[in-house]
């Protein structure tokens, strides 16, 4: 099925290549596909559908992780310096568009679209997955019909393509509420976000949580289209590739995060904080989470019972637990995954250990315990070795030996 989805993908890649759709309405219809051309940013300020509030620079970090070594018990690989992009920062107001439910994705008028991370998405390296996007390369995209659009007066968008992640949820969506404070955007205008937000307990605590000014929200569903008369489009706070199509093509500045929203989010989530008594050696549990990346779960647990700590499902948990959770451990062992994102609460003097597949520079989280100054170390899967099919998300099997040297070591 794999197979027949590549072949799918490559045949409408030649077509886009040859704009075969570009003048055949009837087969756009047909196959329920419509044909725009990619606007730059350069491009877009030219028409009459922006206007440019405020225009800025900020610098972007990234960090590759840093991984233990078997050499020695107490040794890590070299540690990475902290790097930057420094990039433009625009505040617009788009003009009479059209927004997709889970799409970054702006459809400017019925010929041509603007998406941001066009700039870091090569499609050399990366598939576009985004529910705007069916298939595109540099220039071109094709994207799904969908008719009747509603309309709505004005927005601030807070639309993202993953947002039914925990961790794009944080860190691209209610990050953006950094930017909302710091425009002094009026009351009056509403959030424009996805419906899945206010369907999972945990993100709709801290959507309620840090919109603190009872702002109106208006959810849109996954793959639902509206025109927007005035949307207030603020700058990422987080340029994070789609889908690789292969983990050797990974750079360690692939996530670049704007490291001042790190520091808004942690501010603000800190004041969550109780007294009372939490567990210092906690093992974040994927039993209950998907199974891509299992590994010899169980295996670990006993190994770690033998150092006191206790499994931790945080899932089971309020967006208020996680925090005190996360801010009282001295030690957090766990697969990598999106329960990784509380990272940012931790206590400065905890101590991270990231279990995973592939010695690889993907910065997801490295990045963030680099902006924070938290000790974070990845143990990965040595047996395994990287080929042309290999996934991020492939099972890897946890050395023993090397975790007890790791634990033994520091603790």
């Amino acid at each position: 099925m794999k197979y027949i989805s590549h072949i799918k993908h490559n045949i409408l890649l030649f077509l886009l290549k040859r704009k075969i759709f570009f003048f055949n309405n009837s087969l756009n219809r047909y196959l329920n596909l419509k044909f725009r051309k990619f606007y730059n940013f350069e491009q877009f300020k030219k028409t009459n559908k922006v206007t440019i509030i405020s225009t800025s620079q900020t610098n972007y970090h990234y960090c590759k992780p840093v991984y233990h070594t078997n050499n020695r018990s107490n040794e890590v690989s070299e540690i990475n310096e902290n790097n930057f992009h420094k990039k433009d920062v625009n505040y617009m107001i788009f003009n009479n568009c059209i927004i997709r439910g889970n799409s970054n994705v702006i459809f400017i008028d019925d010929l041509h679209a603007y998406y941001e991370q066009l700039e870091i998405s090569s499609p050399d390296r990366f598939f576009f997955t985004d529910e705007g996007i069916r298939v595109a390369n540099t220039k071109f995209l094709f994207t799904k019909i969908y008719n009747n659009p509603k309309y709505i007066d004005e927005g601030i968008n807070f639309l993202r393509c993953f947002s039914w992640n925990y961790y794009h949820m944080l860190y691209e969506v209610i990050a953006k509420f950094y930017w909302v404070e710091r425009f002094s955007i009026p009351l009056e205008i509403p959030i424009i976000l996805d419906d899945i937000i206010l369907q999972v307990p945990q993100f709709k605590e801290l959507l309620n949580f840090f919109n603190n000014k009872k702002r109106e929200v208006i959810a849109i569903d996954r793959g639902e289209d509206i025109v927007v008369g005035k949307l207030y489009q603020l700058p990422t706070t987080l340029l994070a590739p789609p889908n690789y199509k292969k983990i050797s093509s990974i750079r360690g500045d692939d996530f670049l995060f704007q490291k001042e929203s790190i520091f808004f989010l942690r501010e603000k989530l800190l004041e969550l904080k109780t007294s009372g008594f939490f567990h210092k050696k906690i093992f974040l549990s994927r039993k209950k989470a998907s199974k891509r990346r299992s590994y010899n779960e169980s295996e670990v647990f006993n190994c770690l019972k033998e150092f006191g700590f206790v499994k931790i499902f945080m899932e089971d948990y309020s967006i208020k637990d996680q925090v005190n959770i996360f801010n009282n451990a001295d030690i957090i062992v766990g697969a990598t995954g999106a329960a990784f994102s509380n990272i940012i609460s931790c206590s400065k003097f905890a101590k991270i250990l990231c279990l995973t597949n592939y010695d690889i520079p993907f910065g997801a989280f490295s990045t963030i315990a680099d902006i924070l100054d938290l000790d974070m170390v990845y143990l990965n899967d040595k047996s395994i070795k990287i080929n042309k099919n290999s996934d991020l998300h492939d099972s890897f099997e946890v050395d023993i030996r090397s975790l007890k040297e790791y634990m033994l070591t520091n603790f």
